[in-house]
């Protein structure tokens, strides 16, 4: 490898940006029919910079303008890093001025359920229901293994997403994306594969369970998108080159609009749930899988494709609610009693106080009302106290008005 290059690939800390960044270099190249990267080193800087403002015209006549920024990151990073002396600041002011971006809208629950219809075997339904609940990018599925799956109560199951990264986050799955997942790797199980903690959450297609294991790898995990699509024909509208509505982000953007147009989940939680990274929240604001699952659970029905299964999900909501309120019910009687029981000794307490000169005051200094007719059970009265003379009430009296003059 060419040394320039390996500069070139040491200076990208992402594999994704690396594979895209050699893309775009290698386009370069070939429209200027020069076979190596070295050979735009070797260029005089008034040529090369002639060879990029023309390269920048063609671009223009092409593409859309904002992709003209991710076209040339690539071509300065290679400059760059090998002290080539190139005018950028000049290049970026013929750039053509940014378009509103399409792709920003989010499947509805409609589109949601064509595009399960449309999913066929089991591997595929688990994908599809593994995106719509937990909005993951389509990019951290392939590392995903089966030990990053954790279960969680009432049917739901953690999902550890970029583990040992500082991206990592946790996902949660529905009941019923749960339900689908266990049923594709039962399936695989069935098949004849031995699945175990360091399995591939998902794998390429099979003749043989238990052939060699391979990993869904990103170019086959697109392929697979846009086949789910071509059979479920979801509501798209064409804008320029682009959809309204991403292949591959718009289950994240109905995720997200589900998280922030419920006002029970806080916006930071709602960030840690689509792993976004907020300022200073990975120092002050560390929430566990448990605080985190809590508040996924508000969001289980919305997020829930299934009509029927959603209505599962409601009803058990519902039963839940009613067993707290029930609970709640049965506590009344008891707190009546008990307000009963502390007035009746209240009451007792200031009349017996009364008796030797000492008033009951509120705070704000409003006389206590006693209740003259108010008919105090036996159970209440003071007993006859069987005491000596000289520590009688009568003769206690004025000492404790010394101690506490205004009680």
């Amino acid at each position: 490898m060419q040394r320039s290059i390996l500069r070139f690939e040491n200076a990208i800390k992402s594999e994704a940006t690396r594979k895209s960044y050699r893309y775009q270099l290698r386009k370069l190249l070939e429209w200027a029919k020069i076979p190596e990267a070295d050979g735009l080193l070797q260029l005089k800087d008034s040529d090369l910079q002639i060879l990029l403002e023309d390269y920048l015209f063609y671009q223009k006549t092409r593409v859309s303008p904002n992709s003209i920024p991710l076209i040339f990151s690539p071509i300065e990073l290679f400059l760059g890093i090998n002290d080539k002396d190139v005018d950028f600041k000049k290049l970026r002011r013929m750039f053509p001025a940014k378009v509103k971006r399409s792709g920003y809208a989010a499947w509805s629950h409609e589109d949601a359920q064509k595009i399960l219809n449309g999913a066929k075997g089991y591997r595929n339904k688990a994908l599809v229901h593994l995106l719509a609940s937990t909005g993951c990018r389509l990019g951290a599925i392939p590392a995903l293994k089966v030990g990053h799956i954790s279960e969680m109560q009432d049917g739901c199951k953690a999902i550890l997403f970029y583990e040992g990264t500082n991206e990592e986050y946790y996902g949660f799955l529905t009941p019923e994306a749960s339900k689908a997942l266990d049923e594709y790797l039962e399936r695989r199980k069935q098949d004849g594969e031995k699945v175990d903690m360091e399995s591939p959450l998902f794998r390429l297609r099979y003749r043989l369970g238990s052939a060699k294991v391979f990993p869904l790898n990103m170019i086959a995990l697109q392929a697979t998108m846009v086949n789910i699509m071509r059979y479920a024909r979801p509501t798209r509208q064409k804008m320029g080159v682009r959809y309204n509505i991403q292949l591959d982000h718009g289950f994240r953007k109905r995720f997200a609009t589900i998280i922030k147009m419920d006002k029970k989940i806080s916006w930071a939680v709602g960030e840690k749930l689509l792993g976004h990274k907020a300022y200073l929240d990975a120092e002050y604001f560390n929430p566990t899988k448990e605080n985190l699952f809590a508040e996924f659970q508000k969001i289980i029905s919305d997020l829930t494709i299934d009509d029927s299964e959603r209505s599962k999900v409601t009803i058990q909501d519902l039963q839940q609610q009613n067993s707290t309120l029930q609970a709640k019910s049965a506590e009344i009687p008891k707190m009546k009693k008990q307000l009963e029981h502390d007035h009746l000794l209240i009451q007792v307490l200031a009349k017996t106080m009364k008796e030797i000169g000492i008033n009951f005051e509120y705070p704000d200094g409003t006389p206590y009302e006693i209740d003259e007719n108010l008919k105090i059970p036996k159970e209440y009265l003071p007993k006859e106290a069987k005491l000596d003379e000289r520590l009688s009430i009568t003769n206690l009296a004025p000492h404790f008005k010394k101690v506490v003059p205004n009680f």
